[in-house]
């Protein structure tokens, strides 16, 4: 696309440093060279790729400082999502590919980029900054684990895979032809959780293509068809991945049992021929192929989080109005009117309701019911589902419901089934 490069911003900073966002192929490559440099060769090239062939980005969301010399000594980019929450739409961006020289850390170069980074978050107009980042560290920048499932996932071993009841279905690499039908699975396969990831068409051709060069993102796909020739599911496996050792699937489709046994004995002979140890599923944790591993005595590894920070927390309560009317419309507080509030210890959050509608998020009404108290960084995890109120009042007595609201508190925040297939 055209604007993958485009006019750049350039800030001059403390000594001799340049801030800069990319606008050249010949500054994609010095960025990447970095990243390759700092992290590994693979990195290097998904910097590449992404920048250069994602339908979703451009040059001024990936930035970096450069020294006197010409040399980038330290990056961090921005990568558009959409996420949907019960059928609502929730624009997010995340923020990757960090990385300083070791020479120039603990120069406040990070905390330099995060400025930009979060001024170009508003520009994007995202609501939700999510991240994959290594523990701790992004607790400065307002980020907090949202318990939803990153990585981690169930291991299963060869000799525990269960032979097909038949063999109906057959197996080819899915192409560009494919994506229709890839999406049409998604969908179908989505609908086992509450909040997933948007793939539009051009995101899928994007996940579909392989580089030359070995790729920290690149996946094979394959897609499963019965007799008839109609494609019933498929899988998608990364080259690169923790758990080295076992065959990795981090996204599928597969809408009954008889299919599930045909693609774990699809995936056990692809380890075999791979000569891995076992499979790894890391998928979300009501999907079919997680049950079935379940059920064969597969072992738990654990799973890690995503982290999220939302700056704005009144503004994405009002982008999910459609959320919470559906939870409204299917509980006991159906037709709810009246004003009620939030309050964060940092700042109260008015909700004001009409009819089972949310109308307003505003600051606290003075006639408004306060029905949560709740510390800031715990209201990540609430709002997006990955825990309730009991959950969190366990380990945070200063986080519980007000007077007889506890049941409301519960219809608009449950728990939800999430899983969050990778976009790039």
């Amino acid at each position: 696309m055209d604007n993958h490069f485009e006019a750049p911003v350039v800030r001059p900073l403390a000594n001799g440093l340049t801030l800069r966002t990319v606008s050249t192929p010949t500054e994609l490559d010095r960025v990447a060279e970095l990243s390759a440099g700092i992290h590994e060769p693979t990195v290097g090239e998904m910097t590449r790729k992404i920048f250069t062939h994602h339908p979703h980005v451009t040059g001024r969301d990936l930035v970096f400082i450069e020294n006197q010399e010409g040399d980038v000594v330290s990056t961090i980019c921005l990568i558009p999502w959409t996420l949907r929450m019960n059928g609502v739409n929730l624009p997010a961006a995340e923020l990757g590919i960090v990385g300083t020289l070791e020479h120039y850390r603990k120069q406040g170069l990070n905390r330099i980029l995060m400025e930009y980074y979060w001024q170009r978050f508003q520009e994007r107009g995202a609501l939700l900054s999510i991240i994959q980042g290594i523990p701790y560290f992004y607790r400065q920048y307002s980020y907090e684990y949202a318990m939803l499932p990153l990585e981690g996932g169930w291991r299963i071993q060869p000799d525990q895979i269960p032979d097909p009841i038949s063999a109906e279905l057959t197996t080819r690499p899915a192409t560009a032809k494919d994506i229709p039908t890839l999406m049409r699975l998604l969908e179908q396969q989505s609908a086992c959780v509450d909040l997933s990831a948007e793939r539009s068409v051009a995101v899928w051709q994007f996940l579909l293509q392989r580089t030359a060069q070995p790729e920290a993102m690149q996946h094979d796909t394959y897609l499963f068809e019965d007799r008839s020739g109609a494609a019933v599911a498929y899988v998608r496996i990364p080259d690169y991945h923790f758990y080295e050792n076992l065959l990795t699937v981090d996204d599928a489709a597969c809408p009954e049992f008889n299919a599930g046994l045909e693609i774990f004995h699809f995936m056990k002979s692809l380890a075999q021929q791979r000569n891995k140890e076992g499979i790894r599923l890391a998928l979300a944790a009501n999907h079919p192929l997680m049950q079935m591993a379940r059920s064969f005595s597969a072992a738990d590894l654990g799973v890690y989080s995503w982290q999220i920070s939302i700056p704005d927390r009144a503004a994405l309560l009002y982008r999910m109005a459609g959320v919470f009317e559906q939870r409204l419309e299917h509980s006991l507080f159906t037709g709810l009117t009246g004003n009620f509030s939030l309050n964060l210890y940092r700042e109260v959050i008015g909700l004001e309701f009409e009819s089972g509608k949310l109308i307003g998020v505003n600051p606290s009404h003075e006639d408004s019911r306060t029905i949560l108290n709740i510390p800031p960084n715990q209201f990540i995890p609430l709002v997006m589902g990955g825990r309730t109120i009991e959950e969190i009042r366990v380990h945070f007595p200063d986080a519980h419901p007000r007077g007889p609201w506890q049941l409301l508190v519960n219809t608009l925040f449950p728990s939800v089934r999430a899983f969050l297939a990778n976009i790039y």
